[in-house]
């Protein structure tokens, strides 16, 4: 762009402040994140934070705040045994400040103020939710805002009367709050350790369809995206809704009926997890096993004794993860569809991808290679050194899997902020626990984000060389 002074003559756009070009809205997302979890780290330090008041080590309450602040789920040390009344509230806090992510939270508060809010933070909140365009930021954010609030006031609420059958009025009520932001934030932390023993999660449920219905409610509607519940409290009649809103309804319906049948036939075989139920509980579990891998972390049946095939297809559910915009993590359904897209296109030898109608551009087939290839690295490389640090000890976890199994389904849950873990999480070993936390944060903040938080600027190529040819395959 260039500007003409008063003599008419042509001179350079202003430069951006020197903080403005340091600060970009994607490494803005990233710092308020890294910042969370270093504050989180230093109050869960503390031995105030635990139960016997003898702290935890500072790799375990960085792993910790990690997990909280990416609504990951992997825990290192039971959350209902380990951690006293103030580190439960500080992992709640953690949890809903990365749940809504911290920039997008402050945003909010902004808006109900009736603040201003800066054309800075709104690119920060865009990144965030994965919105397009910056005009409809406030009004989003606001009825982000008071969905979350409904949604989770009415969970706590319907928690409260399903907990008080197994513990006093008061403590249903903090069970009810934590558990209602848990489940709707996707994080999958419980404190039913306290109750039930460590690391119960909500197996002990498993005779409760109440509470397995209301978790896998929150979850859904937690890992729609604020963009498609938006479309939905606006309905006006599914043809008429956007691309983004019909994709992800699709994709989810279509991924929680085939990975319910899944795990249905799988799982209710001789030795499978759900076969001594009735067909009506075999069907639940297996519903709630599809709706919990989208990066829930919470689970009613014992992972560590499931089929080999079962746990390789809940890596998939765990590694596509929920929706852009929503509490989830993983690639997203649309970065699923978009590849899956391209590749039919490729079969089909058409030049461009279409989808409902529309013609995909080739910058978002790129993006969305790019952002799956980087995953799949980002899995592959995790699941290597894990093999390699955790060898010594996880030689054979388990009568019915291999180690390398249970890598790659850690691997694949800290990336997708899942959580779901089939026991080894506490056995990690120093570096082991690094490099989960590592996963966790670039599963959360995206590895294309990082990348470009991690780049000084955008260098746009003005250069087109002449096209080459090489063999494929």
């Amino acid at each position: 762009m260039t500007l003409v002074d008063a003599n008419g003559r042509l001179s350079a756009p202003p430069r951006l402040p020197k903080s403005h070009r340091l600060f970009t809205p994607i490494r803005l997302v990233v710092l308020s994140f890294g910042s969370v979890i270093v504050a989180g780290t230093a109050f869960l330090s503390l031995s105030v934070a635990t139960s016997d008041h003898h702290a935890i080590s500072l790799v375990d309450a960085l792993f910790t705040a990690t997990t909280s602040v990416c609504v990951t789920g992997l825990v290192v040390h039971d959350t209902g045994t380990r951690f006293s009344l103030f580190g439960q509230v500080v992992i709640l806090c953690l949890i809903q400040l990365g749940g809504l992510g911290y920039m997008t939270l402050a945003t909010m508060l902004s808006a109900v103020l009736g603040r201003k809010v800066g054309v800075q933070r709104q690119l920060a909140v865009r990144e965030s939710l994965g919105q397009f365009g910056m005009h409809e930021a406030r009004p989003l954010l606001r009825r982000a805002l008071a969905f979350t609030i409904t949604v989770e006031g009415f969970g706590a609420l319907f928690y409260v009367l399903l907990f008080h059958r197994y513990l006093p009025w008061p403590k249903a009520a903090w069970y009810g709050a934590f558990h209602s932001v848990s489940a709707f934030c996707n994080a999958g932390l419980d404190l039913f350790g306290q109750r039930f023993g460590p690391f119960a999660s909500l197996v002990p449920f498993v005779n409760d369809p109440g509470v397995v219905l209301v978790t896998a409610a929150q979850i859904i509607l937690g890992g729609l995206g604020f963009l498609v519940v938006s479309e939905l409290l606006a309905f006006r009649g599914f043809r008429r809704a956007s691309l983004h809103t019909r994709v992800v309804l699709r994709c989810t319906l279509l991924l929680l009926a085939l990975s319910t049948a899944m795990v249905f036939v799988l799982e209710r075989r001789p030795s499978g997890t759900v076969a001594g139920l009735p067909v009506y509980q075999q069907l639940l579990h297996s519903y709630f096993t599809a709706v919990t891998c989208r990066t829930a972390g919470f689970n009613t049946l014992t992972l560590s004794r499931m089929q080999d095939a079962t746990l390789v297809f809940m890596c998939f559910l765990m590694f596509v993860g929920g929706s852009p915009g929503g509490t989830a993590g993983g690639i997203k359904t649309t970065t699923l569809v978009v590849v899956l897209s391209a590749i039919w296109a490729t079969v089909r030898g058409n030049e461009h991808a279409c989808l409902h109608e529309r013609t995909l551009t080739h910058s978002l087939v790129y993006r969305a290679l790019a952002l799956f290839a980087m995953a799949v690295g980002v899995v592959f490389f995790c699941t290597s050194l894990l093999l390699v640090t955790e060898e010594s000890h996880l030689a054979s976890p388990s009568a019915f899997h291999s180690a390398a199994i249970y890598v790659f389904f850690e691997s694949t849950s800290a990336f997708g902020t899942v959580g779901l873990s089939t026991g080894i999480t506490p056995a990690l070993t120093t570096v082991g626990k690094l490099i989960i936390i590592l996963t966790m944060f670039l599963g959360r903040v995206g590895p294309i984000s990082l990348a470009a938080a991690l780049a000084a600027r955008e260098r746009p190529s003005h250069v087109r060389y002449p096209e080459g040819q090489l063999p494929i395959g």
